[in-house]
């Protein structure tokens, strides 16, 4: 899972897309086979900022852009400085310019590293028995496997609407 990954996650989650969008643009807008997001107004560009990309058949998502020139920007997952790959397409769409909290960055990156297993609140437990090592996922109180849903779902509140006003 890559931060851009686990913000959609938590944004459609908490269903609070409409408290994060800061500005739209519609128009028509390009892809690149190197991932580069062309069409932009230049104007209202800032570097690191996040969007949300929607009307494209296959780039639809939450990307960070990276430092542009002219109108063309990389698309990046946020993890690391390397562009988005989807696929090259010219489409008719919305871009969503979006306000994301650095607690939110935060909460996405503890949901990776939960995902991944590496993190504090691991979801599994470790038992060692003459040397040997097994591992079994956590389960809650009805026996169910713990997501990062449950996990979080105490960080997650202060983000989550009772009713969803912007789908992404």
């Amino acid at each position: 899972m890559k931060l851009n990954e686990a913000l959609l996650g938590i944004i459609r989650h908490c269903q609070c897309a409409g408290e994060l969008i800061v500005e739209e643009e519609r128009g028509e807008f390009s892809v690149t086979v190197h991932g580069i997001l062309k069409g932009l107004d230049v104007n209202t560009y800032i570097n690191g900022q996040w969007v949300h990309i929607s009307g494209s058949r296959i780039n639809d998502g939450i990307y960070k852009l990276g430092e542009g020139y002219e109108g063309a920007y990389p698309l990046l997952n946020g993890t690391d400085d390397e562009p988005v790959v989807n696929g090259a397409e010219a489409f008719e769409g919305i871009i969503r310019w979006l306000r994301i909290e650095p607690s939110m960055i935060t909460l996405a990156r503890d949901v990776m590293e939960f995902s991944a297993g590496s993190g504090k609140e691991t979801g599994y437990a470790s038992e060692s028995v003459l040397g040997v090592h097994s591992w079994t996922k956590a389960t809650d109180n009805n026996n169910m496997p713990i997501t990062w849903q449950t996990a979080f779902s105490g960080r997650l509140r202060p983000y989550t609407r009772l009713f969803e006003a912007v789908r992404l």
